[in-house]
């Protein structure tokens, strides 16, 4: 503690000894935001001020250290055989053995209030050590997008999580030579992005959850690292719905297809196939192909099934007009005729 009962405390925090416990406390923040080596460049000056600030703040804050270092000083008119009594009580306190005889002949009052100042101060400041209570690290929640098929199937992933761990720089101790550690800024952990290969297992759903334990912010003071949570999102493919392993598309044809029938090439997830358009297929109609679909780890593998849809072209020439109006006079007549004879 540098003696600092042979200092002036009350002066170095700018007090008077009568003042209370909210000016204290008011004198130290002013005084630390003025002196603190982090807000002045690292000036060594201020750093020795900015501890003879701390130590006597650490003092005259704690009733037990303050009545004492009253006491040495003066400040209270007590007796000097009251005085050996606080100070019998003070060693009892502390648990720290009374000096040895031939030690107390040769020692000053002072010297040994000295020692018991040294030893309350230590032990307080070992006991607010261990009262450190462990804390857990946060979570990390993190998306990974899967097709339908993954999610069926099972699939891995590698996937670049953003977390928490101990600077590497001043090894979480925040300050190196009294000055805020350059890389963690003082904070003791840096956040760094990490690769780690996540198996999915199959049929996983929507939204579902994936724990990976201890990979998330390191804990503190003993504690437990965080998690990792996976959500799986399985894409949403506009063109293909499932069925189980049947996967399920639509197929466009134009008017004269439908009629005549005809052959087109569809993707599947078994690859591209030569689907058969039969003659007269009508809209909304449903073909089937056989083994095309989805396959799982046991072989099975399921249908595409295909709806078709008609379209018309969107642009026409002069000569398929003139068809179109020639099938549509067709109609016309056919469809009297048949109401005529039907009536």
């Amino acid at each position: 503690m540098d003696n600092y009962f042979y200092k002036n405390l009350y002066e170095i925090l700018g007090l008077d000894y009568t003042d209370d416990i909210s000016k204290i406390k008011s004198a130290y923040r002013t005084l630390a935001r003025k002196y603190h080596p982090d807000l002045n460049g690292g000036n060594k000056v201020f750093a020795e001020k900015f501890k003879d600030i701390s130590q006597a703040y650490e003092i005259l804050i704690d009733a037990d250290k303050k009545k004492l270092y009253d006491t040495f000083k003066g400040y209270t008119r007590q007796q000097s055989r009251t005085t050996q009594k606080q100070v019998e009580k003070a060693y009892s306190k502390s648990q720290t053995p009374p000096p040895q005889k031939e030690k107390s002949a040769q020692s000053t009052f002072s010297d040994v209030l000295n020692d018991i100042m040294e030893n309350l101060f230590k032990d307080r400041s070992n006991t607010a050590k261990t009262k450190k209570r462990p804390e857990n690290g946060s979570d990390v929640t993190s998306e990974v997008t899967i097709s339908y098929q993954e999610a069926l199937m099972g699939t891995s992933r590698t996937v670049n999580i953003l977390h928490t761990e101990i600077c590497p720089n001043c090894e979480g101790k925040m300050f190196i030579n009294q000055t805020k550690c350059p890389l963690c800024q003082g904070s003791g952990e840096t956040s760094i992005h990490k690769k780690i290969n996540v198996k999915i297992p199959k049929n996983i759903k929507q939204n579902a959850k994936i724990r990976i334990p201890n990979e998330g912010n390191r804990g503190k003071n003993g504690g437990k690292n965080g998690d990792v949570y996976l959500i799986i999102k399985i894409e949403n493919d506009k063109k293909y719905t499932y069925d189980g392993l049947n996967v399920k598309f639509e197929a466009s044809i134009y008017p004269q297809d439908a009629v005549f029938g005809t052959e087109l090439y569809v993707n599947t997830p078994q690859g591209k196939v030569l689907m058969r358009i039969p003659a007269n297929t009508s809209q909304g109609q449903k073909l089937r192909l056989a083994k095309n679909g989805l396959k799982d780890d046991l072989g099975n593998i399921g249908d595409a099934i295909v709806t078709i849809r008609i379209d018309i072209p969107q642009e026409l020439s002069d000569k398929e007009l003139q068809l179109y109006k020639q099938l549509a006079d067709i109609r016309s007549t056919k469809s009297k005729e048949e109401k005529y004879n039907g009536a």
